[in-house]
């Protein structure tokens, strides 16, 4: 079975113009070049590059990060506390989470918390170890709720890791604290 779908007459020719239309937008928009397909190629090209390089210096800022973290560990008892907060804005959370997960395997009997501002808005992660967790009967779900509350947001998660969003990016060191 197939199924063949067409239009003819004054519709056809409305279609074609709207098409055509489009296509002038299009060469407006990339001033007009020599070859059109050869133009928009050459800016997914690019894109493509920038990309690579926005990728490139998120790994080098999630391993700067991640040794800024490493170096303002805290042990109380048998605790290992990691606090602080992402300098700047990122525009993926998934860089924290990544971070978070890390830690959580170099670092033993680890309690994590770290914020971010993302896209504007804060952004917290909590980061416990099963030792801790069963230990101290410690849930970072609850944990993030609770401090969530300070920059106006809310969130959940697993025992051991769970992450909030929020509205008010400026108490984002309150929820930390």
């Amino acid at each position: 079975i197939r199924r063949i779908e067409a239009i003819t007459g004054a519709k056809a020719l409305a279609f074609y113009a709207e098409k055509e239309k489009t296509l002038r937008s299009i060469e407006e928009l990339l001033n007009k070049p020599q070859d059109i397909v050869k133009a928009i190629t050459a800016l997914l090209e690019d894109k493509a590059n920038l990309q690579k390089q926005v990728d490139r210096f998120e790994k080098e800022f999630a391993l700067s990060f991640k040794t800024s973290l490493l170096e303002k560990i805290r042990r109380i008892g048998n605790v290992s506390i990691i606090s602080g907060k992402a300098n700047g804005s990122l525009e993926n959370a998934g860089i924290i989470k990544d971070i978070a997960y890390q830690l959580r395997g170099e670092v033993e009997d680890l309690f994590l918390v770290i914020g971010a501002n993302v896209a504007g808005r804060p952004h917290l992660a909590v980061m416990i170890s099963d030792k801790l967790i069963g230990e101290y009967k410690l849930n970072a779900g609850e944990i993030v709720r609770m401090a969530a509350r300070e920059f106006d947001g809310g969130g959940g998660g697993q025992p051991f890791f769970a992450t909030a969003g929020g509205k008010n990016v400026e108490k984002l060191d309150n929820a930390i604290e």
